[in-house]
């Protein structure tokens, strides 16, 4: 599962959300995510009687050869829904804004962008 609540690209486009005027442009909506800590899982899946658990967070390295890049990699996930729920007039500055703040934080072309995922196995 995705450890969206962790990796910066998600932290990114869940701030600029929270901020005006997307906020209001969004009728103050932001995606929680529902991916829990491993801590939450291990609880959940002791209570139903697996005490045989493997669980970690595993990184998938993505490295832009493109400026855009990392945009691309949200725009076909998590953006996708803020694009559906923004006012029409919003969108062309939430994505400018959205790819400025990527910009910034990933100044150079090479760059590496750590996408977690959370793994959980069990046996009952």
């Amino acid at each position: 599962m995705p450890q969206q609540t962790e990796n910066v690209l998600n932290v990114i486009l869940s701030d600029l959300a929270n901020e005006e005027p997307f906020a209001t442009a969004l009728n103050h909506w932001n995606r929680p995510s529902p991916v829990l800590t491993l801590e939450e899982y291990a609880g959940i899946l002791f209570e139903q009687g697996e005490t045989d658990l493997v669980m970690y967070q595993k990184v998938y390295p993505i490295i832009s050869k493109r400026r855009d890049d990392f945009f691309q990699f949200i725009s076909c996930s998590a953006l996708t829904t803020y694009l559906q729920k923004i006012d029409s007039g919003f969108k062309v500055s939430f994505i400018g804004e959205f790819k400025r703040r990527i910009h910034k934080k990933f100044p150079n072309v090479n760059s590496i962008y750590a996408f977690k995922r959370v793994i959980v196995y069990g046996r009952f």
